[in-house]
């Protein structure tokens, strides 16, 4: 019989030189996927352009509608105040500075420079001591 060390180099010479072949065909293969992946993010961010700017243009149309609508609704509820109870410019005052502070909440949640009520603001760890349904409900002081 043969040496099992002298069988085992001579099988493993022929799958070293399969494996390498392997490889370079992989290589191959993997190269024409780069290309192919390249030429399409090439036209994909050709086409982003476009739709990127469309919907710049439509978050610019939604903040702007939401600012004016908020002032507006101010300015209305100001107008319906004055009305009902005869404050003169007072109450329009008063309700279209309210409506001009809503409209720039609104948009700063909009963007997300300000969380919404109640949301941890982004990187912050809320900690409360507060428990709902605490043993003292039931004590008396």
């Amino acid at each position: 019989m043969s040496d099992p060390q002298e069988t085992a180099g001579k099988a493993g010479l022929p799958d070293r030189q399969k494996l390498k072949t392997g490889e370079g065909a992989l290589d191959d293969r993997l190269a024409r996927l780069n290309e192919k992946l390249d030429a399409k993010t090439v036209r994909d961010t050709a086409d982003g352009d476009n739709i990127r700017g469309k919907s710049g243009m439509g978050q610019a149309l939604r903040l702007s509608s939401e600012f004016v609508a908020a002032i507006l609704v101010g300015a209305g509820l100001g107008w319906a105040f004055d009305y009902a109870f005869g404050t003169g410019p007072f109450g329009m005052i008063g309700f279209l500075m309210l409506g001009f502070a809503a409209g720039i909440l609104n948009i700063m949640r909009a963007t997300g420079r300000v969380s919404d009520f109640g949301a941890p603001v982004q990187g912050e760890h809320v900690k409360s001591d507060f428990t709902v349904g605490s043993d003292d409900e039931g004590k008396s002081a």
